[in-house]
C-alpha cells in the first residue's frame, strides 16, 4: 500500500491542494482501505476466535468496503458536477440517484450480514454463500456499476456538448475523460499490476478472468468458485493477498486515489498547450468542491 500511495506523494498534495469537499472525499477514500487491511489482519491472527467475533468483524469490513466504494463514486460524481460548472439539474439528479442507490444496496448488505454463515478462518470470505445471497452481491454490485455508468455518461455528455469530445485540446478535459472510462471499466474485475507510472496497464486480461470467476461462482458450488478465485486472484496480482470484495475494494481505492493527485499535478506542468478551460478557471467556479 505505501508503494503505491508514497506519503511524501501525499503529504505534499494534502498541504498545498485547496481544502473542500474533493479533498474530504480523498482522505477519506485513501485511509479506509488501512482499515479493512487491519480488519482482515485480525481474523488472520486470530483463527479460533468465536463465531460472533468473527461475524463483528466481517459485517464492520463490509460497511466500511461499502463506504470506501460511495466515497470513490463520489470523487467522480464531483468532477462530472465542476465540469457542468454547477448547474442545478445534474446536481438533482445526482443526489436522487445517490438515494435510489443506496437504499438497495444497504437492504442488500444488511440480509447478507444477517444471514450468512460459516468459519472465521478465510479473511474476507465466509464459508458459505446460497443462490439468494450470491444474488444479493451481484445486485450490489451491479447497481454500483450503473452509478459509475451514469457518472461517465453525465461527463461524456458534457465533454461532447461543450468542448468538442475526445478531440478537445483541453488536456485536463481528456485526463477526465481517461480517468472516468478506466474506473468504470475496473469495476469489473481485477487489474493486471500496479505500476508506478503506466496506468493504462492495469486492466490488461481483467475482463476475461473477472468473466471465469463469475461464471464459476453461478454454475457451481461455492468451494471450486473460492478455489478458482484464489488461483486467479494469485496468479493476476501476486502471493501476497486478501480475498475477493476488500482486495477489489483496496486496489480501486488505491487507483482513485492515484488519479486524484494525477489529475492535481497536471495543473502543476508547464502548460505548453492551447486550451479554453485550465484547473484553474474550474476552482475558481466551483473552489469548495474540487
Amino acid at each position: 500500500m505505501t508503494t503505491y500511495c508514497p506519503y511524501p506523494t501525499q503529504v505534499e498534495f494534502i498541504i498545498e491542494s485547496q481544502w473542500g469537499l474533493g479533498m474530504f472525499l480523498y482522505v477519506a477514500s485513501s485511509h479506509l482501505p488501512f482499515v479493512c487491511v487491519s480488519l482482515n489482519v485480525l481474523v488472520i491472527f486470530q483463527p479460533d476466535a468465536p463465531l460472533p467475533l468473527c461475524r463483528s468483524y466481517e459485517i464492520a469490513n463490509t460497511y466500511i468496503e461499502l463506504l470506501s466504494m460511495f466515497f470513490d463514486e463520489c470523487i467522480f460524481a464531483l468532477r462530472a458536477f465542476a465540469v457542468w460548472e454547477r448547474e442545478r439539474w445534474p446536481a438533482i439528479f445526482a443526489i436522487v440517484n445517490i438515494i435510489a442507490y443506496l437504499v438497495p444496496i444497504i437492504i442488500c448488505f444488511k440480509e447478507f450480514d444477517s444471514s450468512v454463515s460459516g468459519e472465521c478462518w478465510i479473511p474476507g470470505v465466509f464459508g458459505y454463500l446460497g443462490t439468494k445471497l450470491r444474488s444479493k452481491v451481484y445486485v450490489v454490485y451491479g447497481l454500483l456499476a450503473v452509478v459509475e455508468l451514469q457518472i461517465l455518461f453525465l461527463l461524456l455528455y458534457r465533454a461532447v456538448k461543450g468542448h468538442g469530445g475526445w478531440k478537445t485540446d483541453n488536456r485536463l478535459m481528456r485526463g477526465l475523460l481517461q480517468h472516468n472510462l478506466l474506473y468504470f471499466s475496473s469495476s469489473f474485475g481485477w487489474f493486471s499490476h500496479i505500476t508506478k507510472y503506466l496506468l493504462h496497464i492495469y486492466l490488461l486480461g481483467a475482463t476475461a478472468f473477472t468473466l471465469g470467476v463469475v461464471l464459476t461462482a453461478i454454475f457451481l458450488p461455492f468451494p471450486f468458485a473460492h478455489v478458482v478465485a484464489e488461483f486467479v486472484y494469485s496468479q493476476f496480482v501476486g502471493d501476497d493477498y486478501l480475498f475477493d470484495s476488500s482486495s477489489q475494494v483496496i486496489v480501486q481505492a488505491v487507483l482513485v486515489t492515484r488519479m486524484h493527485r494525477d489529475f492535481w499535478r497536471s495543473n502543476r506542468t508547464s502548460c505548453g498547450t492551447h486550451t479554453d478551460i485550465s484547473f484553474t478557471t474550474w476552482m475558481a467556479a466551483v473552489p469548495d468542491i474540487i
